[in-house]
């Protein structure tokens, strides 16, 4: 529960015991140790997997998605927003929100060495995104975009996938860098620091859902501020993202009448 009011906190807490001190708290359990060993975002059988898909719209992408551990803020106080432990939950297999980031920006930059840098020099791409798509209690799925060219898409998707993976194995041989964290939290609290300001419903409601992932006094900031380096954590991330572990999302209107299956 999440309030926000012009009164003071006094009155609001006051607003809160009248309208919510009724609703009983049953302390109830979660059903099964999590991560649940089943809880997967895809079976191994459709992993290591090409799927064509036609669009209505005119997109040139290519996604490649990898299912990974659940994202958490902070591996190390792996908290609920009322300071209680789940039980069951095992944090050793988790990898943390900084490790998601981490990925995430190493994927998505623009300069020279990076891999849009590479794919645009040869007209393959114009752009490449980079994020954790999806967050459940049991898994995330780490997504990769790439728009492309004409050219990419009809003549060169093979090419584009394995300089992709080139590209990992290229951050994976360097390992987890902590300068290159550094720069992205400081660069991440300029941005929390001047950001404008929410709209008051948009923020309640957002801080709600982030108080049954993050510690209590970071719900304002954690989206924001990177949390500590974990070079476990980012590394554990890194080797999850390797062909035989991903599915792979092939959109353009050139597939019409090549493929066998209609949604």
């Amino acid at each position: 529960l999440v309030l926000i009011g012009r009164d003071s906190l006094s009155v609001l807490e006051e607003y809160c015991r009248d309208l919510f001190i009724n609703i009983p708290n049953r302390n109830t359990l979660v059903p099964y140790p999590y991560p649940h060993p089943k809880g997967q975002a895809f079976s191994p059988a459709e992993l290591g997997k090409r799927i064509d898909i036609v669009p209505i719209r005119d997109i040139r992408s290519i996604n490649i998605l990898f299912p990974t551990y659940p994202v958490t803020y902070d591996r190390k106080s792996n908290v609920r927003g009322n300071g209680s432990k789940p039980k069951g939950r095992n944090p050793k297999v988790w990898h943390t929100y900084g490790a998601s980031s981490y990925m995430a920006h190493m994927m998505s930059r623009e300069d020279p060495g990076s891999i849009l840098s590479y794919l645009r020099k040869r007209q393959w791409a114009n752009s490449v995104s980079a994020s954790t798509s999806s967050s459940f209690s049991d898994f995330s799925v780490f997504s990769i975009t790439i728009a492309c060219t004409d050219t990419g898409i009809t003549e060169h998707v093979s090419d584009i996938v394995e300089s992709v993976f080139a590209y990992l194995n290229i951050i994976r041989d360097a390992g987890a860098l902590k300068w290159y964290f550094d720069e992205i939290s400081a660069l991440s609290a300029i941005k929390f620091r001047f950001k404008s300001d929410e709209h008051p419903f948009s923020c309640a409601t957002i801080r709600a859902s982030r108080l049954h992932d993050y510690p209590i006094n970071k719900i304002l900031s954690a989206s924001w501020i990177e949390p500590s380096f974990d070079q476990e954590a980012i590394e554990t991330m890194i080797d999850a993202l390797t062909p035989e572990k991903c599915l792979l999302i092939v959109m353009h209107k050139s597939f019409d009448g090549k493929v066998d299956l209609q949604e």
